[in-house]
């Protein structure tokens, strides 16, 4: 980041001692880009007060936010976005032990630090700087983390490690700066669904129903701005087959099976469309696409144990002993990946993970 913005930084160390302080918040800052576990384990012992007036004596400094500082009195932009970085990942951490409150709050402070930064960037876009002798580009703001990226990417964080109430807020607060999102619209909806499987485990069937009829919505929002999102098509596909629409669900399966371009993806259709066939009351049909799934993923357990039932049916327990010994034995493998369908309700695991390293590479490059 600098030499000199080093230099400022270490100066103001030795001014504030341990004091938890604005100086003391911008070194935790620049510190996450070299020790990321040591601010986040530090800025985690910080109080909520003491964090609310950090972030309050930062905003009081406006003027001062440089895209880069090279004074002693100014800001550097880059660091304010390490800082919502380091709010991120410390609400994720909290999330995952599991801290709900703390992790709720952290993220909040990390989207409060970035919806500012863009408030600041939209201000001094079409003005002249305030400081005599001052050129425009060194004074206009161009953050590299936007609201609605940064509201995405803590949904789909929140809800893979398992909390969809959360991920639900963040990914409506995105589509209020990103209306016509699509990434933003199916989170919304794996949201929802996801809450509506907590709601029905809790007997609140009514708000269940309610959930998933606003999920749908979501998915069908985000197939009309993208119709090319083959997770909408399998999520809408499997809610609409889950309430006996299979007329209007199973055509949505097969398009994923034919098209989708995720192994996972094209799995879970399969595996959707074998449940679809039981409630056809087709134990064969089920069978075939119970194989085919086997065939597309031979690891997974779901299928394994999907097929072995149908064989049960037609055959007897002994025709099927075999296929539940094997999922037993495979499932035990400390090497072998988890089903996809154990992390369905999840959201896309794999993509959040690729999103956070995204954002993580775009703020905290050079």
């Amino acid at each position: 980041m600098g030499a000199l913005l080093l230099c400022l930084l270490l100066a103001a160390e030795d001014a504030a001692g341990s004091r938890r302080d604005l100086p003391a918040y911008l070194r935790l800052a620049f510190l996450y880009r070299t020790d990321a576990s040591g601010a986040v384990r530090a800025i985690r012992g910080w109080s909520s007060g003491e964090l609310a007036d950090a972030q309050r004596a930062l905003r009081s400094r406006e003027k001062a936010l440089r895209p880069r500082a090279s004074k002693p009195d100014e800001i550097d932009l880059r660091l304010v976005e390490g800082a919502a970085l380091m709010h991120l990942e410390a609400g994720l951490r909290a999330l995952q032990e599991p801290n709900e409150a703390e992790g709720d709050a952290q993220l909040a402070l990390a989207a409060a630090l970035v919806r500012w930064t863009a408030d600041v960037a939209a201000k001094r876009k079409s003005r002249q700087p305030d400081e005599p002798g001052l050129a425009p580009a060194d004074w206009r703001v161009q953050p590299r983390l936007d609201p609605a990226t940064l509201h995405s990417t803590a949904a789909d964080a929140a809800l893979a490690v398992g909390f969809p109430e959360i991920a639900g807020r963040h990914a409506e607060e995105a589509l209020r700066f990103a209306p016509t999102d699509a990434r933003a619209l199916l989170t919304v909806g794996s949201a929802r669904e996801g809450l509506a499987h907590l709601r029905e485990l809790e007997s609140a069937d009514g708000d269940a129903d309610r959930l998933r009829e606003r999920a749908k919505d979501a998915f069908r929002d985000s197939l009309a701005v993208d119709p090319s999102l083959d997770e909408a098509r399998l999520r809408l596909g499997r809610l609409l087959a889950e309430e006996g629409r299979l007329t209007e669900g199973e055509p949505l399966l097969e398009r994923v099976d034919r098209e989708a371009r995720e192994p996972r993806q094209r799995y879970l259709a399969l595996l959707f469309l074998a449940r679809a066939a039981e409630q056809r009351k087709d134990p064969r049909r089920a069978g075939e696409l119970y194989s085919r799934a086997l065939e597309a993923r031979p690891d997974g357990t779901a299928a394994r144990l999907g097929l072995a039932l149908q064989l049960e049916r037609q055959a007897g327990p002994v025709a099927a002993r075999t296929l539940v010994l094997e999922a037993l034995s495979r499932s035990r493998r400390l090497d072998s990946a988890p089903d996809p369908w154990s992390s369905y309700l999840f959201g896309r695991v794999d993509a959040a993970s690729g999103e956070l390293k995204a954002v993580w590479d775009r703020v905290l490059a050079p």
